[in-house]
């Protein structure tokens, strides 16, 4: 109805690959990610928050796949976009912040992974509340999936 590149389609391909990846099909998520974020980068600008969050999606396949290193190099990319558009106290920003911290303990990094959770889970804390969601899954090492907010029409 929109069209293949309208905000709302590559949106919800964001959101599908969320779901398939929660599933266990990783493969297809990771393909629908692929597609979004060059969409989105073509559409909108690689720096624009709906393509960063595409990105984080990126990063979680390569986190699903066991690829810490792949998942490290999209997260530290990342990190410094969101910390510069959307500010460092967002939430997407310290959610990257605590995705990050797991990237490098799957790579064996805990002295460079212990502050960054740490920092995460503090500022979730503030932002969010000790009960939300995201706060929980850092506090407790467990990765963060992103989605994109449907956009009114």
């Amino acid at each position: 109805m929109f069209g293949e590149n309208h905000a709302s389609t590559l949106s919800s391909l964001v959101n599908l690959a969320a779901t398939l990846r929660a599933l266990g099909d990783v493969d297809a998520a990771e393909r629908h990610d692929v597609e979004a974020v060059e969409r989105f980068t073509a559409t909108v600008g690689e720096r624009h928050p709906f393509t960063l969050t595409a990105r984080l999606g990126r990063a979680n396949d390569h986190y699903a796949q066991l690829e810490f290193a792949a998942a490290r190099d999209v997260d530290e990319v990342v990190l410094p976009l969101l910390t510069e558009v959307a500010g460092p106290e967002h939430p997407l920003t310290l959610a990257c912040t605590a995705n990050l911290a797991l990237d490098l303990r799957g790579l064996d990094e805990t002295a460079r992974a212990d502050p960054l959770q740490a920092d995460a889970v503090e500022g979730l804390t503030r932002v969010l509340g000790a009960k939300h969601p995201w706060r929980v899954a850092a506090q407790l090492l467990q990765r963060i999936e992103f989605d994109i907010a449907p956009l009114p029409l």
